[in-house]
């Protein structure tokens, strides 16, 4: 069932609302064909919660991309830029900023807000590497499933677990 108003809007399965409008039921929705089969190749619609969804499929019928307005979403077609379509091969998130010398990005939760002040904050400044705690917090960094090899407090204050070793003959700490 299908109409057009006096506008020139199109509906599908309801009232044309917009310049096209697809009404469905749950797990309906637009079917993006491929060139010469009738599989599909995209898809565009409601899950069964009746929630928005979009997924590509390659030729070979895998689901590589899924975005959902409710629950998981992914990519798994390959490598992803942020400000780039020039990936290399050996990275699977790329976040690059042509207009500046720094890129970044954070980490925010319900304890930290959302504003550029806030979270765990990754950045490259020029040539500097920079990790910072926005918030009145600490930083650590462990390994083999250690959290706090090493713990700078909020107050800049440092502490290392372990023992520091070197095998060269004289190494340098300063403090």
């Amino acid at each position: 069932i299908g109409t057009i108003n006096t506008s020139g809007n199109v509906g599908i399965g309801g009232t044309a609302t917009t310049t096209l409008s697809v009404q469905g039921s749950a797990s309906n929705g637009i079917n993006i064909l491929g060139v010469g089969t009738t599989a599909a190749r995209g898809f565009l619609g409601l899950d069964a919660s009746n929630h928005g969804t979009f997924s590509l499929v390659t030729a070979a019928g895998a689901t590589n991309v899924v975005i959902k307005s409710s629950g998981d979403s992914y990519f798994n077609g390959g490598n992803v830029g942020i400000g780039t379509s020039s990936i290399p091969s050996d990275h699977k998130l790329q976040i690059h900023n042509a207009s500046a010398a720094y890129a970044r990005f954070a980490l925010t939760n319900s304890s930290t807000g959302v504003a550029s002040g806030d979270g765990l904050k990754f950045q490259l400044e020029n040539l500097n590497a920079i990790i910072k705690n926005q918030e009145n917090g600490y930083l650590t960094f462990g390994t083999n499933g250690r959290e706090t090899d090493l713990k700078i407090d909020s107050s800049g204050n440092s502490t290392f677990a372990g023992n520091i070793a070197s095998t060269a003959t004289s190494f340098l700490m300063n403090f």
